[in-house]
């Protein structure tokens, strides 16, 4: 299910940078509705698709809260530069795959007899440099039990408007690579030697390494002053780190693809 979370995040984090800017102070509320199309997890030839709810909330441009961005604290300079520390939660990996907001998933049998990775209370912090064109960032995050791993993404996009159907549409397309640690990559892509006797796949250990390489793009469209409409595509490479493991080597796929369409109210 932290897959589903993660993508999530991901891609509306795009939504949110690239919008005009916000009041510089006051609550902002957005609530949202959509459909969304990737694997069952990371690494999965298995494919879902999810009905997700989008509920964010804002104070200004600092205080943010949401089930994707978790909740933090934006410290902004001048210059444009930001640095956001936060708390979110990573849902983990159950052991059929399950994911309540999906409306056609199956279970998946490679992961029934592989250990289930707990949730976990994440912290975290997030740098950005967001210019007129383009945007960089960075964020390092580290789960506080469960697995215990670490997760750092690098990433820039380039982001611009166009005019259609008498509209000014907001788009930004970029790159973005996942770094994990070994306990990160041993929880999710290792084979232990109970799990080696259960399930047949040969015992594996991993260690820190790039997990996946990503290009992303999105599109908004202003519907009217509150409502808008949000869709975006993403398609991931993953890295040796996944792809050397015997689940993804024997059942998974090392090309994964999203896609995603979503309308949202803010008040």
């Amino acid at each position: 299910m932290n897959w589903v979370f993660g993508l999530f995040f991901v891609l509306t984090s795009s939504l949110i940078f690239a919008q005009p800017p916000a009041a510089p102070d006051g609550w902002k509320t957005s609530v949202g509705l959509g459909v969304m199309t990737g694997p069952v997890y990371q690494g999965s030839q298995s494919y879902q698709t999810s009905i997700l709810p989008n509920i964010q909330v804002n104070y200004g441009q600092r205080f943010f809260a949401s089930v994707q961005e978790g909740v933090g604290y934006r410290f902004q300079w001048k210059s444009g530069f930001n640095l956001s520390p936060f708390v979110k939660y990573d849902f983990g990996r159950d052991r059929d795959g399950a994911n309540p907001f999906s409306i056609d998933s199956e279970p998946v049998p490679e992961l029934s007899l592989l250990d289930e990775v707990s949730g976990s209370a994440e912290i975290g912090l997030k740098a950005e440099f967001s210019g007129r064109r383009m945007r960089y960032y960075s964020e390092l995050r580290k789960a506080v039990s469960s697995h215990e791993g670490t997760v750092f993404e690098l990433g820039l996009s380039l982001k611009g408007k166009a005019l259609a159907f008498s509209k000014m549409m907001l788009w930004s397309v970029g790159p973005e690579l996942q770094y994990t640690d070994r306990k990160f990559n041993q929880a999710y892509f290792g084979i232990s030697p109970e799990e080696s006797i259960l399930s047949g796949l040969p015992f594996h250990e991993i260690e820190s390494g790039s997990t996946a390489f990503s290009f992303k793009g999105s599109l908004i469209i202003p519907v009217s002053e509150q409502y808008s409409v949000f869709a975006f595509a993403k398609y991931t490479e993953l890295g040796e780190s996944a792809t050397d493991s015997p689940l993804i080597s024997r059942y998974g796929s090392e090309r994964q693809s999203q896609i995603g369409l979503f309308l949202n109210f803010t008040f």
